[in-house]
C-alpha cells in the first residue's frame, strides 16, 4: 500500500525521557526523531533497556518526554486517550471472569454509548475478525496464550483506535505460534490499514511485519538508523529477507555470528 509521505500521525521531535529513581537519574532515551505515518506498520527495534517501551508508553500519554516534543495528530501526547490503544506482552489483560464476548463488550460499553443489539453486533464482528467465532462465550483461563492475545487484539478493535500500540505483544508464545500470531496481524492490517507502533527486539518479526524499522542504539536509546523494509513480502527464505537481517544485525552490532531470543 502507497502511504502519503506528508500524512504525519506521529511526531517525535528531538524527544529525550529520564527517570528519577533511588539510584540516581537514569536516561532511557536521548534526542530521538522519528515520524510515523498514517497506516503503517513502524518497528522499534533494538535490544532490551534502549527506550522502546517508554517511547511507546509516552505516545500512549503515560510518560511526558523530559525534553522535545511529541505530537499525536499534531497535538502534544500528554495524556492517555481512546484514539491510542496499548497492547502488552503479558496475556492478563483480560477480566477472568468475564466471557470472551463479555471482555470485548466490557470495553465498548465504557468507550461507546451503543444500544445493547449495536454493542454486540459489533463485538462478535472483531471476535470473528481475530478467528475466534465459537468462542465467544469462553473464559479466558480456558485459553491458550495466543488466544488471549487474540481477544486482545479483538477489544483493541472494536475501539476503533488511531492506532495500535503493540509491545512486544507475541514476545511471550512459542516460535510457531508467534510466527502464526505476525501472520494474522498482517491479515488484520490488510483489512483494517490501523496506524501500528510494534515494539521488538526480534529481527526477523521487525522484518515480518514493518514498513519501516527503527533502529535504536542500547541506552540512553538513540536512533541509529531507520530503514525502508520490502523484505516482508518477498518471505524469509528470499535474498531480500537474508539481505535485510544481515543489514539489521550490523546495525545492532551482531554481526554474522550474532543471535537474537
Amino acid at each position: 500500500m502507497a502511504i502519503a509521505a506528508h500524512d504525519t500521525l506521529i511526531e517525535a521531535s528531538r524527544v529525550s525521557i529520564q527517570f528519577t529513581t533511588a539510584a540516581g537519574v537514569v536516561e532511557a532515551v536521548r534526542d530521538v526523531s522519528f515520524q510515523v505515518r498514517r497506516g503503517e506498520k513502524f518497528v522499534l527495534l533494538g535490544p532490551s533497556g534502549c527506550g522502546k517501551s517508554t517511547l511507546l508508553k509516552a505516545v500512549a500519554g503515560f510518560v511526558r518526554p523530559t525534553a522535545g516534543t511529541l505530537l499525536f495528530e499534531g497535538r502534544e501526547a500528554r495524556e492517555p486517550g481512546a484514539d491510542r490503544i496499548l497492547i502488552f506482552q503479558e496475556f492478563d489483560q483480560l477480566l477472568p471472569w468475564k466471557t470472551v464476548l463479555g471482555n470485548v463488550q466490557f470495553a465498548l460499553r465504557v468507550a461507546a454509548r451503543l444500544p445493547a443489539d449495536a454493542l454486540s453486533q459489533r463485538a462478535r464482528a472483531y471476535i470473528r475478525l481475530v478467528g475466534l467465532e465459537g468462542f465467544e462465550r469462553a473464559y479466558p483461563h480456558t485459553l491458550s496464550g495466543s488466544m488471549k492475545q487474540r481477544v486482545a487484539l479483538a477489544r483493541s478493535l472494536a475501539l476503533d483506535p488511531e492506532v495500535l500500540l503493540m509491545d512486544e505483544p507475541f514476545g511471550s508464545l512459542d516460535a510457531l505460534t508467534r510466527l502464526h500470531m505476525q501472520n494474522e496481524l498482517g491479515r488484520i492490517w490488510r483489512e483494517h490499514r490501523k496506524t501500528i507502533l510494534f515494539v521488538t527486539h526480534s529481527i526477523q518479526e521487525a522484518i515480518l511485519i514493518g514498513h519501516r524499522i527503527m533502529v535504536m542504539t542500547p541506552r540512553p536509546g538513540r536512533v541509529r538508523e531507520i530503514l525502508d523494509n520490502t523484505a516482508a513480502d518477498a518471505g524469509p527464505d528470499s535474498p531480500e529477507f537474508v539481505q535485510m537481517q544481515g543489514r539489521l544485525r550490523g546495525l545492532l552490532g551482531l554481526g554474522d555470528r550474532g543471535h537474537e531470543e
